[in-house]
């Protein structure tokens, strides 16, 4: 119908009549000729409309009418932006769009027909095996099952696969088994969630594994409730198997013998992290992973009794671990001699990258004052124990009953009067990078005065990164103040002296990154605060000058938009202007009946200034919840309006640190739908 309305009109005769037909992509110079004839055509129905205006409409003018907008609603779907991008791009955006999606990654009846042939006929989008836990019916369980083994597995082609195994009370259970087994040369990265409901089962699925796990190359295991311990060995037959994540939530002893009898340790593991309840749980064979780069300790409940064998100083060696990440989520009424007999027998002779964090008690109970201390002795030594090779060190402490040090009234005496920057960070020479979240104000001043007036703590100190709380309630104006002039005073002495010069102390990265806070706006510090009180502004916003244009009673809650609000970096910063001059203007000594001056052209003098006094001034926002230090040779001088408004999180170099968010060499987004066999070390 289409097609013999337009063939006798000779306006309507298609340019790339193939295309319409197509999902090809159409290149710049289709794309001109297709703008021409959609003008063409959309000033003849134009034209039209007008003529049937004054004259009526006919039905030869209805039919050229359909034909025009058929034409035009056929040829703009040909300057949609899709048809413009390459296909490898639009395999980027479906990849990286869906790599974290637990369940299906997308509905491929719900996008265009390009998009749909492109993603059918892309592999690597297929590899991660949505199983749902649980099934609204047992008919959607056997639809799954019936898609999975005819359609979904097959997409996927010689990829390796990703899926987590946990079906509850799936009826079907041992059909996807059977499908999924099918494909088990090309089971890459596997999560099993083993509890008491399905471990008899699993255990004889996992011992049919044995010599099949060719492309296995991260292996994540979660054991719950009062499960048996499974047999592993069938895993350790895996040529590939690089990463392996323990996740063992029950607090029962185990003897060594016990757990040994399941066939670990593995010496191709390279990147392994441990999740224990207890640290009398922990499995000794970790011990005797003699390969590992990377190793996570995790604890969460630190068990009041004694190991059954305190373990020799000096027998936990990791040759090959570079990475050590050591969490203490909580602690128990008393430590015992199993407890410091394992912080004092790990060993890393080649560390570089370590990261700490432990828990604060912050009640009154004299146990637990002398445990927190006795914490921090045993910390420190295992850092110290490092210090000769330690490049990196990421500090964080937390309480039990607040986030973090700031919010915590009732701090510890015995941690209050410790000189923890002595006894910490002292003799760490080659440390580069540091970063400390929610410390102290203690720790934070005197480590920031040691900075400024002892030039061999931390000599080679080049990166340093605080988290801080953003609450003004807990740190308060006077706290904010002290902070920033302690940022000033370090700032200025990398500034003041040449960099021959032995004084200097060359840090190249300073960052202030704020947590998120969870009251409003409000209440909160924001990073726009803290770039104004490092850059000594205050008096810049509050001069006589700013004060007789604005009424306080009369600012609104938001910007209007003006002039000088173009992009959205500014608009940031004119509602931050909007809340500060809100807060430090004395409605009744300024109260004026009438506005000399429009507030936008006010807000606009104030942004302004921001960027004239782009050269003088030190410190930006990065993001939404950090300021970075922007010394003199920084990329961003080249240019101020880069960086007077702020930047964003990419002009943020590499963080540095080791943190629960990244495992090193490997991306974390890697874990979950990328093969890491091609990567060091794991070449």
């Amino acid at each position: 119908m289409t097609r013999s309305k337009n063939r006798k009109h000779r306006l309507l005769e298609s340019p790339f009549p193939l295309l319409l037909r197509t999902s090809d992509p159409i290149t710049d110079e289709e794309h001109n000729i297709v703008v021409t004839a959609v003008t063409r055509v959309q000033l003849e129905l134009d034209s039209l409309a007008e003529i049937q205006r004054v004259q009526g409409e006919t039905e030869s003018s209805y039919r050229q009418r359909l034909a025009l907008e058929d034409f035009l609603q056929q040829h703009n779907s040909l300057l949609h932006w899709p048809r413009r991008v390459p296909a490898d791009i639009l395999i980027d955006i479906f990849f990286w769009c869906t790599e974290d999606n637990t369940l299906v990654p997308f509905n491929i009846s719900h996008v265009c027909k390009r998009w749909r042939c492109i993603a059918l006929a892309t592999p690597q989008l297929w590899r991660k095996v949505p199983i749902p836990p649980k099934f609204a019916h047992t008919a959607a369980e056997r639809r799954f099952a019936r898609f999975l083994a005819s359609d979904y597995s097959h997409r996927s082609e010689n990829q390796s696969l990703i899926f987590l195994w946990h079906p509850y009370y799936c009826e079907v259970a041992d059909k996807i088994w059977d499908t999924l087994a099918l494909h088990v040369n090309r089971w890459g990265d596997v999560q099993m969630v083993i509890d008491q409901q399905n471990d008899k089962h699993l255990f004889k699925r996992i011992g049919a594994l044995d010599g099949q796990l060719h492309s296995l190359y991260a292996l994540k295991l979660t054991i719950m409730r009062s499960s048996d311990d499974p047999d592993l060995r069938p895993f350790a037959s895996a040529p590939r198997l690089r990463y392996l994540e323990w996740k063992d939530t029950r607090q029962r002893i185990t003897t060594g013998d016990e757990i040994m009898s399941t066939g670990w340790p593995w010496s191709s593991l390279t990147h392994m992290s441990v999740f224990c309840a207890r640290l009398d749980c922990i499995d000794p064979a970790i011990f005797y992973f003699r390969n590992l780069t990377y190793l996570r300790l995790r604890f969460s409940l630190w068990g009041d009794v004694m190991m059954h064998k305190p373990i020799p100083a000096g027998t936990i060696v990791f040759e090959s671990c570079v990475y050590l990440h050591v969490e203490l989520d909580r602690l128990a009424y008393m430590w015992w001699q199993g407890f410091s007999s394992f912080f004092t027998s790990i060993y890393c002779p080649s560390l570089t990258t370590l990261a700490v964090k432990y828990l604060v008690e912050c009640n009154r109970h004299l146990d637990h004052h002398e445990q927190t201390g006795h914490v921090l002795d045993l910390l420190s030594s295992l850092i110290q124990r490092h210090s000769p090779h330690l490049k990196s060190l990421n500090w964080s402490s937390y309480t039990a009953n607040c986030r973090n040090t700031y919010t915590n009234p009732d701090y510890p005496p015995i941690v209050d009067q410790t000189n923890i920057e002595k006894r910490i960070f002292d003799n760490l020479t080659s440390l580069s990078t540091l970063r400390m979240g929610f410390p102290s104000h203690k720790t934070l001043t005197g480590i920031m005065l040691s900075l400024r007036s002892n030039r061999h703590f931390l000599p080679s100190l080049r990166k340093l990164d605080i988290l801080i709380d953003p609450h003004k309630e807990v740190m308060g104006s006077q706290g904010l103040s002290t902070l920033c002039h302690l940022f000033e005073l370090l700032v200025r002495r990398n500034e003041t002296f040449p960099a021959p010069s032995p004084s200097r102390r060359p840090i190249d990265e300073i960052r202030i990154e704020i947590v998120t806070p969870s009251t409003p706006e409000v209440y909160a510090i924001t990073p726009w605060d803290l770039v104004v009180e490092l850059d000594a502004w205050k008096d810049k916003l509050l001069g006589p000058n700013v004060l007789e244009f604005c009424l306080c009673s009369s600012l609104p809650l938001y910007p209007r938009r003006g002039r000088g609000a173009l992009v959205q970096k500014e608009l940031s910063l004119r509602r931050f202007l909007i809340q500060y001059l809100h807060e430090h203007i004395p409605s009744n000594k300024w109260y004026s009946r009438k506005f000399r001056e429009p507030l936008d052209d006010v807000l606009g003098k104030l942004t302004r200034k921001f960027l004239e006094d782009a050269p003088n001034r030190k410190w930006t926002v990065a993001g939404l919840n950090s300021v970075i230090y922007v010394p003199p040779d920084s990329p961003l001088r080249k240019d101020d309006t880069l960086w007077a408004f702020g930047v964003s999180d990419y002009a943020l170099k590499d963080p540095g640190f080791l943190d629960e968010h990244q495992v090193p060499l490997i991306n974390p987004t890697w874990l979950a739908s990328r093969d890491l066999t091609h990567l060091h070390p794991f070449a």
